[in-house]
């Protein structure tokens, strides 16, 4: 019946068509959450081929939770196989690190239940909602928070390709959509962090759709940026990026460029360090007839040329180029001076008697 409603439902069609949502932000209402899963639905549709759930109603019971009612019982479980869904962000970088960066959705549960259970046999995702940030273990509940939101990313993934594959969803089409979106923004501003490579060594790996200058940390930078230098004058990042996209090898990965118009150099982030080895090793690259050309009227070499990455070589380059003696400084010198006198009479000559 297109009439009922989450509160004319018993509590035996409650369970077979509702489910909960927990980790809502507070200030969210009931239609910023139904808009939020409707556009989530979209995005996993238009990537994934993934048939949306139908909605039907939802009713926040408190700032962090909400029941929701589906359509019939295959949407219900198709929106239980999500598991999680990740909040976007710019409402992440409004809730406290504590706080998991998505929406949990389960099986329903009865609200008047919830809160009459004591605190001590509470999910621990709930109990971490009222937490201040400043307890002792702050830290730890934030370490797991950052390995359940991998956790939450794999499993998603692993459930959308059964979905698509109709309950036969191989362990390959799983681990590929999951390594699709690896490394999101959980490192964005922050810098990288090691990854596990296919042997088990960790593998440091510059974050995806991160800027150099986002990244701060010295460590980082050393071990993962390189300086292109003799850049043509008036180039800017998206110049640079296309001159590397032509010129470089296919197993050298560039994640991200800084570069300025008015420079001859701009800074480059290689995706790990297998990649900035092999750039330093390959050393330079030529330009074009007329690049060159432009690079010689401006007293550059003819070539790009690859150098590691140093705070203090980047300063030295950035700074304004220092006056260089030549022959003719001292035929200007003379000729300041006998203009000297003639300047000092014509000064003599306008002041008032």
């Amino acid at each position: 019946d297109s009439k009922v409603t989450l509160a004319r439902l018993d509590t035996v069609n409650k369970q077979r068509l509702c489910v909960t949502i927990k980790n809502i932000p507070d200030t969210w209402n009931a239609y910023q959450v139904d808009r939020f899963m409707e556009d989530y639905f979209t995005q996993l549709r238009r990537q994934y081929g993934f048939v949306p759930p139908r909605i039907r109603q939802t009713v926040k019971e408190s700032p962090v939770r909400a029941s929701t009612l589906c359509e019939d019982e295959v949407s219900r479980h198709r929106l239980l196989a999500l598991r999680v869904l990740y909040l976007p962000d710019e409402e992440l970088r409004h809730r406290n690190r504590k706080f998991p960066p998505f929406i949990v959705i389960e099986p329903y549960t009865d609200p008047d239940t919830v809160q009459a259970t004591p605190p001590s046999q509470r999910e621990e995702g709930e109990l971490s909602q009222r937490h201040s940030g400043n307890g002792a273990g702050s830290s730890q509940e934030s370490y797991a928070c950052r390995h359940s939101r991998e956790e939450g990313e794999e499993q998603e993934h692993r459930e959308i390709a059964k979905l698509i594959d109709n309950g036969n969803g191989t362990e390959q089409t799983a681990k590929a959509l999951a390594d699709k979106d690896e490394d999101k923004d959980d490192n964005k501003k922050s810098g990288s962090s090691p990854k596990v490579s296919s042997n088990g060594d960790r593998v440091l790996v510059w974050p995806k759709k991160v800027a150099v200058r986002d990244v701060s940390d010295t460590h980082i930078r050393d071990r993962l940026c390189a300086i292109l230098v003799n850049k043509p004058l008036g180039w800017d990042y998206l110049s640079v990026k296309q001159l590397l996209k032509s010129s470089l090898p296919t197993d050298i990965e560039i994640a991200s460029v800084q570069a300025y118009r008015d420079k001859s150099f701009a800074v480059l982030a290689c995706h790990d360090e297998a990649s900035r080895e092999k750039l330093l090793k390959l050393g330079r690259i030529p330009l074009s007839s007329e690049t060159a050309g432009a690079n010689e009227r401006h007293g550059l070499a003819t070539h790009a040329e690859f150098r590691p990455y140093s705070r203090d070589h980047v300063s030295s380059l950035a700074a304004p180029n220092k006056y260089t003696p030549n022959e003719h400084d001292d035929r200007d010198q003379r000729w300041y001076e006998r203009l000297r006198p003639q300047q000092q009479q014509h000064q003599q000559q306008q002041r008032p008697s």
